[in-house]
């Protein structure tokens, strides 16, 4: 899809197993996981080989959920409440655990992965503004769209922990 809507001679894109990259060391000039290692069990083990696969002064553009978002506070503390009365249930039931991970990050967490990963952080963004809480942000899709938007400045400032997530441009050293 990538290939299609960018044509580029020099467009080299893969998709695969980001834990066991199928490439050479120092192939690639770019990689970009977007949504990708809040979901890992093991994200150190997908950012060294990201760090494996980028040539020298290579560069990753990687998003992390903010651990720090209202958004994301708003959800988890719902999200408790609901797994509660839903834990419950299982129990009754005998069901199992949902499967999926799931992770958010602070800034320090990105930080600390960037150094055991031997990378440099060029640059954190915040992107996805989205302040108004579930369940009104699905009931007003609009409002909360344009309020993100007018807040997405706020993306290189001192508020950029509103957002729902960062874009960390990360560089290889």
């Amino acid at each position: 899809l990538l290939k299609k809507r960018f044509p580029h001679k020099n467009l080299n894109a893969k998709v695969g197993d980001i834990e066991n990259i199928a490439a050479q060391g120092k192939s690639f000039d770019y990689v970009t996981a977007l949504g990708v290692l809040e979901y890992l069990e093991n994200d150190k083990k997908a950012m060294s080989e990201i760090n494996r696969v980028l040539k020298n002064g290579g560069e990753a553009i990687i998003s992390f959920p903010n651990y720090h978002s209202p958004w994301r506070i708003w959800n988890r503390l719902l999200i408790k409440i609901i797994v509660l009365h839903l834990q419950i249930y299982k129990n009754l039931a005998n069901r199992n655990k949902h499967p999926i991970k799931h992770r958010e990050y602070t800034q320090k967490q990105i930080k600390n992965i960037a150094i055991d990963a031997n990378f440099k952080i060029m640059e954190i963004i915040g992107y996805n503004f989205k302040l108004i809480p579930l369940p009104l942000d699905r009931l007003f899709p609009k409002l909360t769209i344009k309020l993100a938007g007018a807040l997405k400045n706020l993306k290189n400032k001192k508020y950029k922990w509103l957002a729902t997530a960062y874009l960390v441009k990360f560089k290889k050293i």
